[in-house]
C-alpha cells in the first residue's frame, strides 16, 4: 500500500476519538459554481443568482469549491487553478488536464486536514496525461492558496474521461471512483486523512471500455446516498447502472440501458429513486424509476420528461448536477440558459423540466458543470472509536474531540463540563452525547455518540412450588447472563428455568447473575420439597334438603375434581349434591388433578328411600262436608327439618289462607265458612325447599 504523506495532520486517539475537522462545516461548499464560458451561479441566498465575475472558460465538467459559509476558495478547468479573487494561483497553471476531458477537474477535501484539496484532472479521450492529482492547501499565499509541490501526479494512464466520489461508510473516508481505458473495471482509490491510497480496489464489471475514443466520454454520477453509481459510455450507446458498497469500495448488479446514442448526461434523483440522462445530439430528457432494482420494471419506466432547446443546431443537453437546492440543472450547449428539473424526486412529468429555467446574464454554458462529492453523503469527518463506547453502572469515560476552536457538548447530564475538547462522561443510564464544534471560521457542525451503560448484576429470583416441580423467575431483567444451582447437583443457563427434584426435602438453591464487562452477583434461597398433599374429605346428609355437603380437608390444594358417582360432578372446593335416587354411591375426590401431585380418595355413601321420599306428606283432596270422614286437610312431616308455611290460591292466583302451625289440621273454612268446592294451588315453604301442587276441595 502506498500513502500520499500530508502535512500539519491533527489526529487524537482515546477511548473515544473524535476529529471534527474543518471539511465538516461543510454546509454551503457547493453553493458557488464556476463553469462554461465565463458562467457563474451563487446560491447562497437559496435561489441561483447568475455571477460574471469568472476568468474560466472549460468545456466539460469542472471543480468549484467554496468554504463552510459559502465563500469562493478556488475553480479549476483542469489546465488553471484560480483563487477567490479570480487569479491563477502561482502555481496553478501547468495542470495536465484537459478543459475538453469529460470530467476535467474534480476536487475534494482531504479527511481530517483543515487546508487540504485533492484535485483531480482528466485528459482529453484517453490521451495521455491520463487521471493525475494535485494537492491545493489553502493556507498558502496567505489564505488565497496554491498549489503544493504534489502536482500533476499519475494515478490512472490512460484513463477514460469519468471520475467520481463518495463517502466511505465510516463517514470520513472518501472513495475516489473512476474507470480506466481499455479495461472493464472500475478503479476505487480511499483517500484517507493519512492521504490518498494509490492501490486500487478492482471491481471487474459492466462492459470494456476500449474502442473509438468517444467510449471514453460519457458522465459518471454517484448517488447521494452514495449506494448508487451511473455512467455513461458514448458510442457503445448505453448507460450501465451498479450498486456501490460503501464499506468495500465494490462496484456490483450491473443493470444496462441500451441502444441510448450519444450517451452522455447522468444525474440521480436527491432521494435516489429517479435516474435522469441525456444524449449529446439530443434534446430529450428521460427519466427512469430505479426504486424496484429489477431491470425489466426500470426500463419499463422509462418516460420523457421535457425536451432542450438551443442556439446550436446539432448539440443540446449536456452533463446534469444536482444543486444545493435539490433540483437537477442541465447544461445547455452554447446557451445562456440551465435547464432545471424542479422536483427531481417526482414521477413523470410533475418532476417538473423547465426547459430555460436559470439565465446566466448572457454568459453561456457549454457541456458541463461543476461536479462535486455525493451531495447527501457529505463526508463529516468524525471518527469514532469505538463506535459504540461502553461503561458499567458507577464507571466513567473520557470523550475527546478535536479538529475545531470552541466545543459545545450536551445534555450536561452525566458530564463533568460542557465546553472544552474533552469531558468526563459517567451517565447513570445510557445517553446521547452531542458536541458541537467550531473553527476559527465560525463554521460549525456537530457529532452525536451514544454512551451505553451496562446495568451491573443484582441476582435475585423468586419461585413457586407445585409438588416436586418448581418454577424460578429471575427478578434480574437487565442481565442477559445466569448461572443457576438447584442444590441437587443439577444446573441451568437460561433466564427462568422449570426444575423437578427426585426428592423431598431441603435445597439451598443458587443463581449467579453475570455481565459481559461487568462483573456478576449472587444470591441464595432455601426451599423446601414436602411430601406429596393426600386428597381427604367429609360428608353430610341433609335429609330436609335432601341433598349431600362435601368439605374438602386437603391442605395446600390448587385444583378439585369430584366425582358423584351419578354421572355427575364438581370443580369447587367444598360441593353440595343432590340425589334423587336411592342406592350406594362411590364418591370419587381427586386433588391437583394432571399433575406429578395428584391424589384421590374414595368414600361410599348410602342414600335411603326413607329420607328421599317420606320426609313429607301432603294429601290432593279433602271432603269438609262435616261426615266425619276425611273432612280436615293435615300434612305430615318430619318436623326437625324446620318451620313451614303453608299457602293456599284459587284458580285466579288470589291468596285465600295462610297455614303457620301445620300441627293443626285445617278444616276447610275461610272467615268461618267452608271454601267452595274446586281446585286450589298450594305452595309449601320452609327454610330449605319450596314445594307446590294442587288441592281438591270436595262437598
Amino acid at each position: 500500500m502506498k500513502l500520499i504523506p500530508f502535512t500539519n495532520r491533527n489526529t487524537i486517539l482515546l477511548l473515544l476519538f473524535i476529529t471534527l475537522c474543518n471539511d465538516s462545516f461543510s454546509q454551503k461548499e457547493r453553493n458557488i459554481w464556476y463553469f462554461g464560458d465565463f458562467a457563474g451561479l451563487d446560491f447562497n441566498s437559496g435561489i441561483p443568482v447568475a455571477l460574471t465575475n469568472s476568468n474560466m472558460s472549460t468545456y466539460d465538467n469542472c471543480a468549484s469549491v467554496a468554504d463552510c459559509n459559502g465563500a469562493l476558495l478556488f475553480y479549476s478547468n483542469g489546465v488553471n487553478v484560480w483563487n477567490k479573487n479570480h487569479a491563477i494561483m502561482p502555481n496553478g497553471s501547468g495542470l495536465l488536464g484537459n478543459t475538453s476531458g469529460g470530467n476535467s477537474a474534480f476536487s475534494v477535501k482531504q479527511p481530517g486536514v483543515n487546508s487540504f484539496y485533492y484535485l483531480f484532472t482528466i485528459d482529453f479521450g484517453a490521451g495521455p496525461n491520463g487521471l493525475r492529482y494535485s494537492i491545493i492547501d489553502i493556507d498558502l499565499q496567505g489564505g488565497l492558496g496554491d498549489v503544493t509541490s504534489t502536482k500533476n501526479k499519475i494515478l490512472v494512464n490512460p484513463s477514460t474521461e469519468k471520475i467520481t466520489a463518495i463517502v466511505h461508510s465510516n463517514k470520513s473516508d472518501i472513495w475516489i471512483i473512476t474507470h480506466p481505458w481499455n479495461s472493464n473495471s472500475f478503479y476505487s482509490f480511499l483517500l484517507t486523512d493519512s492521504g490518498l491510497d494509490t492501490v486500487p480496489q478492482i471491481s471487474t464489471i459492466g462492459s470494456m471500455h476500449s474502442g473509438s475514443i468517444s467510449n471514453s466520454s460519457g458522465q459518471i454520477s454517484a448517488s447521494q446516498s452514495g449506494n448508487k453509481i451511473v455512467c455513461a459510455i458514448y458510442d457503445l450507446q448505453q448507460y450501465e447502472l451498479f450498486d456501490f458498497n460503501k464499506t468495500t469500495g465494490v462496484l456490483s448488479n450491473l443493470i444496462t440501458f441500451s441502444d441510448y446514442p450519444r450517451a452522455w448526461g447522468t444525474e440521480f434523483s436527491p432521494d435516489g429513486t429517479k435516474l435522469y440522462i441525456s444524449q449529446w445530439t439530443y434534446s430529450d430528457i428521460i427519466q427512469f424509476d430505479i426504486s424496484s432494482g429489477v431491470q425489466s420494471t426500470i426500463l419499463s419506466s422509462e418516460i420523457t420528461i421535457g425536451t432542450v432547446t438551443g442556439p446550436n443546431s446539432l448539440y443540446k443537453a449536456g452533463y446534469l448536477q444536482v444543486g444545493p437546492d435539490g433540483k437537477i440543472y442541465i447544461a445547455k450547449y452554447e446557451s445562456d440558459y440551465l435547464g432545471v428539473i424542479v422536483s427531481p424526486n417526482n414521477s413523470g412529468i410533475t418532476s417538473n423540466f423547465i426547459d430555460n429555467g436559470v439565465f446566466l446574464s448572457n454568459k453561456k454554458s457549454l457541456a458541463g458543470l461543476p461536479s462535486f462529492l455525493s451531495s447527501s453523503s457529505s463526508p463529516i469527518f468524525f471518527s469514532l472509536s469505538p463506535l459504540t463506547p461502553s461503561i458499567c453502572s458507577g464507571d466513567t469515560v473520557t470523550l475527546t474531540a478535536s479538529g475545531a476552536t470552541y466545543y459545545s457538548w450536551s445534555p450536561s447530564t452525566g458530564l463533568n463540563a460542557t465546553s472544552g475538547d474533552t469531558v468526563i462522561a459517567y451517565p447513570d443510564f445510557t445517553t446521547n452525547y452531542k458536541v458541537v464544534g467550531t473553527n476559527s471560521a465560525g463554521c460549525s457542525d456537530s457529532v452525536e455518540v451514544t454512551v451505553t451503560v451496562q446495568p451491573s448484576p443484582n441476582s435475585a429470583f423468586n419461585y413457586t412450588i407445585s409438588c416436586k416441580t418448581v418454577e424460578f423467575i429471575n427478578s434480574d431483567s437487565l442481565t442477559k447472563l445466569f448461572l443457576w444451582n438447584f442444590g441437587d447437583g443439577d444446573t441451568s443457563f437460561i433466564s427462568n428455568p422449570q426444575h423437578l427434584y427426585a426428592d423431598t426435602g431441603n435445597y439451598s438453591v443458587m443463581l449467579v447473575t453475570k455481565s459481559t464487562n461487568c462483573g456478576n452477583d449472587t444470591s441464595y434461597q432455601n426451599i423446601t420439597i414436602s411430601p406429596p398433599i393426600k386428597a381427604q374429605f367429609s360428608y353430610s346428609v341433609d335429609t330436609c334438603a335432601s341433598i349431600v355437603n362435601f368439605i374438602n380437608l386437603s391442605p395446600d390444594v390448587n385444583t378439585f375434581l369430584w366425582e358423584f358417582g351419578d354421572n355427575s360432578n364438581s370443580t369447587i372446593k367444598n360441593p353440595s349434591h343432590p340425589y334423587t335416587v336411592s342406592g350406594n354411591y362411590s364418591v370419587n375426590f381427586i386433588v391437583n388433578s394432571g399433575t406429578e401431585c395428584a391424589d384421590s380418595i374414595q368414600h361410599t355413601i348410602a342414600i335411603g328411600a326413607d329420607w328421599l321420599n317420606s320426609t313429607i306428606f301432603i294429601p290432593n283432596a279433602f271432603t269438609p262436608n262435616g261426615d266425619g270422614v276425611n273432612d280436615k286437610f293435615e300434612i305430615l312431616q318430619n318436623y326437625s327439618c324446620g318451620q313451614y308455611t303453608f299457602f293456599i290460591f284459587n284458580r285466579w292466583g288470589q291468596l285465600l289462607i295462610t297455614l303457620t302451625d301445620l300441627t293443626q289440621p285445617w278444616e276447610g273454612k275461610l272467615n268461618g265458612n267452608v271454601i267452595p268446592e274446586g281446585v286450589y294451588v298450594y305452595l309449601l315453604r320452609s327454610v330449605q325447599n319450596v314445594k307446590t301442587g294442587t288441592l281438591t276441595v270436595i262437598r
